[in-house]
């Protein structure tokens, strides 16, 4: 009985070490068939690249290098930017503790990249300045969502949580068929939350967006500057009636639409990001959550009793974690400036002082405008033909070219992948590109 005992003994364990280096083989097998993450470029296939509604043939409006006509372009187009639960059980925003999210770098040439650029606008809105970008990024596809007017290839459930209802739309729709990088965006191209080294302008984003650096991260909010939405921008877990900020209506709302977004997972403390609702992804990323999973956020939106623009504000400041698992993704500024869009300062001291010159324009600016309106008041008076407007229109001609003249080396600086690594503290190698 013994030796038939022992037998059966090695038999079992033999068939056990044999099960084991089949599973380790297919495994291995799996890994490099390189089919862990969706298919390549050839696959990208969106509904559509543009919608059907708002067509707009008016010549764009282009402020080149003029900060002044910049400045008043932003404020004439301007507008409000309102902007799974097994994958996001996460105790703190503590970096040690992120979900298993898939890598984002992907073997992809840059060149051969595909880009979705996905726009929620209204019909009255012109976004002429992104089906312009085709001539000029290659591989681009401007996919416009026009919410108050849908077309049959680019609809919506309902227009309800502004920008969040079309982001979400997009993603269900072309799950499957995801661009390499998908960049979020607004319809207006010059506005106030748009980049101020970048002339405050959607086009110069998409143009000079490093699309290696969206790989490396996955996620990537598009504005730079930290003010609005950063640091320590919303505190969900402790705010009351009576600490609320009247500038943050979505405060008192989140702690409730967390507990229905993202059931079983602790109320944050504490969230923020840049504002307002316009970022990029690697299709990794965006896959990384369960196409279910949108589908359910985006039923929140249709179903949740918070008005249009609360709805979306609470989204405003979710997004982050949905892609991250982290409440607060606040990077510094220079660092976004130089690695995601090539706009080197030399480092952070050096960007301050950009910044700062750029603010004394603004004094500038508001001092001019104070001198119009007191010249429209008092007619006939000559105050714009006065001194001190005189000095104000100098003092801004000469800040104007010393702004420019920084700008144009940063911009050189960063044409420099070795020396854009070395100014955010990244290592870098020969052939390694940005």
């Amino acid at each position: 009985m013994s030796i038939f005992a022992n037998t059966a003994t090695i038999g079992s364990r033999f068939a056990r070490r044999w099960v084991i280096a089949c599973v380790l083989l297919l495994g291995v097998f799996y890994f490099i068939s390189g089919d862990r993450f969706p298919s390549k470029a050839s696959s990208f296939r969106p509904s559509s690249w543009v919608g059907g509604h708002g067509t707009s043939t008016a010549p764009l409006r282009i402020a080149g290098d003029n900060l002044e006509e910049h400045d008043e372009l932003v404020k004439t187009q301007e507008i409000n930017c309102f902007s799974s639960t097994d994958t996001h059980q996460i105790p703190t925003s503590d970096p040690t503790l992120l979900p298993s999210l898939p890598s984002t770098i992907e073997p992809t040439d840059s060149k051969n990249l595909t880009l979705a650029l996905v726009i929620a606008s209204l019909a009255e809105e012109n976004t002429a300045w992104a089906r312009a970008l085709i001539s000029t990024v290659p591989n681009l596809a401007p996919i416009i969502y026009i919410v108050d007017a849908p077309s049959d290839a680019l609809l919506i459930p309902v227009n309800k949580g502004h920008e969040a209802m079309p982001y979400l739309s997009h993603i269900i729709a072309n799950y499957d068929t995801l661009a390499d990088v998908t960049l979020f965006m607004h319809a207006h191209q010059y506005t106030w939350h748009n980049n101020d080294a970048l002339g405050s302008d959607s086009a110069q984003i998409v143009q000079h967006l490093n699309p290696s650096k969206v790989l490396r991260d996955g996620y990537t909010n598009l504005r730079c500057h930290l003010d609005p939405g950063c640091p320590a921008h919303l505190h969900p877990a402790s705010v009351t009636a009576e600490t609320a900020d009247i500038n943050r209506p979505e405060e008192l709302h989140v702690a409730q639409a967390w507990r229905e977004l993202f059931p079983g997972t602790p109320i944050p403390e504490v969230l923020s990001q840049p504002c307002c609702a316009q970022f990029a992804l690697s299709r990794a990323r965006l896959r990384s959550v369960p196409l279910a999973e949108y589908v359910r956020h985006r039923d929140w939106i249709v179903n949740t009793q918070l008005e249009d623009a609360v709805a979306g504000r609470v989204w405003e400041y979710v997004w982050q974690y949905l892609w991250t698992g982290q409440w607060e993704v606040c990077p510094e500024e220079h660092v976004c400036y130089c690695d995601l869009y090539g706009v080197c300062f030399g480092g952070e001291e050096e960007y301050d002082a950009w910044l700062e010159k750029r603010k004394g324009l603004k004094v500038l600016g508001a001092q001019w405008d104070e001198l119009r309106t007191e010249d429209e008041a008092k007619p006939g008076q000559g105050v714009m033909e006065g001194q001190r407007a005189k000095d104000i229109k100098a003092q801004r001609a000469e800040l104007e070219a010393v702004l420019e003249a920084e700008k144009k080396v940063a911009l050189a600086r960063g044409k420099d992948p070795r020396l854009r690594a070395a100014e955010i503290g990244r290592a870098w190698k020969d052939g390694d590109g940005f």
